[in-house]
């Protein structure tokens, strides 16, 4: 939709639908599996991403293993549905994986790519984090050719501190080159 200006006239400017992280729900089935069984996606995530992704694979997801990923909420860890303008658009956790550091992954479905969603999703995450004060530093690790990752990384205040070559591919048993990217809270 148009905005209004000033004058009456309708600017050429489009507003983006609005972004919100919310916890998963019973009925995101149906919207899940089509973004998550896309191979684009399942290529740059982790070893425990299911591709092909189906139904079944939704079902434990919002029924179990979204509150597993989170982890204990009293060391700060959640994992939540990104949904843009009211739609699932993708997901978004942070768990703790030593004293004072969490992780942060995450990923948005293909029609929602190229249109700041990440960043936007990632820095209200990091917004969350630094008000719950539960982490003093936040790591990510996206794969050096995931270069889309990478630059919602560095646009939050995330700057890359070492390369590493174990990374676990989803699925496929094979590791990849990983960055290790690091935001002192």
């Amino acid at each position: 939709s148009a905005t209004q200006m000033a004058d009456g006239r309708a600017s050429e400017r489009q507003l983006k639908p609005p972004l919100e992280l919310r916890l998963w729900a019973e009925g995101d089935q149906a919207a899940l599996v089509p973004l998550a069984n896309n191979p684009l996606v399942a290529q740059s995530l982790r070893e425990q991403f299911p591709s092909p992704y189906t139904d079944q694979d939704a079902d434990l997801w919002i029924r179990e293993l979204w509150k597993i990923e989170a982890g204990d909420p009293e060391k700060g860890g959640f994992s939540v549905c990104v949904t843009v303008g009211g739609e699932v658009a993708g997901g978004l956790a942070v768990h703790s994986i030593s004293p004072g550091v969490g992780e942060i992954g995450y990923w948005l479905g293909e029609p929602f790519w190229g249109q700041g969603f990440g960043t936007q999703a990632t820095a209200a995450a990091v917004a969350r984090v630094r008000a719950e004060a539960k982490f003093s530093r936040l790591v990510a690790f996206p794969y050096f050719d995931n270069v889309a990752s990478i630059r919602v990384l560095t646009k939050v205040g995330f700057l890359q501190n070492a390369e590493l070559e174990k990374c676990e591919a989803a699925n496929s048993g094979n590791r990849r080159k990983c960055l290790a990217y690091e935001l002192v809270i």
